[in-house]
């Protein structure tokens, strides 16, 4: 069986997307998508800016008492050449630079880029609500702010991984 392959058969062993164009990708308003729903669970987006392409699909929705159980796939031309099965938050990433700029990899590929505004403050990145609310050496916490979630993530000694 390829890597590949058993990759699908673990979902949480996949990789974020990875790439060098991430601030320029992901389906998000200021990436100026041009988007459709080709069918109930499946969408299209395209920036005619940059050429990106973004597709989308649901396979399964089980909804919970706090985060709903979704697995779909997706593809991004521009930031993650390689169609996968995307398991949400699972598939996100997080980078800290030297100057403590927080980068946030979304499930779609889209990399937000948080920079410190002073002491324990960082600027919120366009087209994604959200804010740091902690910030060691070791864990960082994001909470979306239109849904109230968060994700925790711990440094392992060579990244940080969601917890």
């Amino acid at each position: 069986m390829s890597s590949t392959a058993k990759q699908f058969l673990v979902p949480m062993t996949l990789p974020p997307a990875s790439g060098p164009d991430g601030s320029k990708s992901g389906n998000r308003d200021v990436s100026m998508m041009v988007s459709r729903h080709l069918t109930d669970f499946s969408a299209l987006g395209w920036n005619p800016t940059n050429g990106n392409m973004v597709l989308t699909g649901q396979l399964l929705n089980v909804h919970g008492v706090g985060r709903d159980l979704t697995v779909g796939w997706r593809y991004n031309s521009l930031n993650d050449a390689r169609p996968t099965l995307s398991v949400g938050g699972a598939e996100t990433a997080l980078t800290v630079a030297a100057d403590n700029t927080v980068t946030y990899t979304a499930p779609d590929g889209g990399t937000y880029a948080f920079v410190p505004a002073g002491t324990g403050q960082w600027t919120m990145p366009p087209g994604l609500n959200a804010t740091i609310t902690t910030f060691t050496t070791t864990t960082v916490t994001i909470r979306f702010n239109d849904t109230g979630f968060t994700n925790d993530y711990v440094y392992d000694g060579s990244k940080f991984a969601l917890k």
